[in-house]
């Protein structure tokens, strides 16, 4: 299994490039997240602190980026009086040298009768490691709630 930092690491290295539209290492497209906009709609990026494997940062983000708790979210939510779009990681070890990425984007509804949340887009990468470089394997697919 890949250890903490390297998962941290893949983990800034998807998120800036769904953030920038840069493409990732080893593919030859730039990342097109259909939901971009929605996640962008906020004065910040939020991004909800499950499922991270330590401190991330994105360089050269057109928004900064705030790491928030599920109750974090919920407060700003109820502060904004409005819905709040953000992106969650999931991720699942493909033995020693695999990692699938998994990003979502959410919205929780500020409607207090809404029960849930909300599915947005996703992205699934996975990564490869050989000769002690992290590549994707193949193109990332795309998924709709």
């Amino acid at each position: 299994m890949p250890s903490n930092d390297e998962i941290r690491q893949l983990q800034e290295i998807l998120l800036t490039a769904v953030m920038t539209g840069r493409a990732l290492p080893g593919a030859t497209r730039p990342v097109n997240f259909p939901d971009l906009a929605f996640i962008m709609g906020h004065p910040a990026v939020f991004l909800l602190d499950e499922n991270l494997a330590g401190s991330i940062s994105v360089e050269d983000s057109p928004l900064p980026l705030r790491i928030l708790s599920r109750e974090l979210l919920l407060e700003e939510s109820r502060n904004r009086e409005k819905d709040i779009a953000y992106l969650a990681f999931n991720y699942r070890a493909l033995g020693e040298d695999g990692l699938q990425l998994t990003l979502e984007g959410k919205i929780l509804p500020h409607d207090p009768n809404h029960a849930g949340v909300l599915g947005l887009s996703s992205i699934h990468v996975t990564f490869r490691k050989a000769a002690g470089t992290w590549e994707v394997a193949g193109d990332p697919s795309f998924s709709a709630a």
